[in-house]
């Protein structure tokens, strides 16, 4: 599943769209969220938006150790590049 934040309405709040592909279709769900709320995905791994200011969002992720969290472009270049 991949996780995009890609934008803001006129409160400032954020737009997270999250994907995912089952046999070949993909499937997008959309949030919005403020600042202080979450999403939760399963039964282990929780989003929250920290902070919402001037376009940029920080977020934090709980997840099990087993889980790989990555920003795309890094995630992208380990996978082009095969480390793990």
């Amino acid at each position: 599943m991949m996780v995009n934040v890609i934008e803001f309405d006129n409160n400032n709040n954020c737009c997270i769209i999250l994907t995912s592909s089952i046999k070949g279709i993909n499937k997008m769900l959309i949030l919005t969220r403020n600042a202080g709320e979450s999403i939760i995905i399963g039964d282990n791994i929780k989003i929250k938006i920290l902070n919402v200011n001037a376009g940029q969002v920080s977020i934090g992720i709980e997840a099990p150790r087993a889980v790989s969290v990555h920003r795309e472009e890094i995630y992208q270049r380990i996978k082009n590049e095969g480390v793990k």
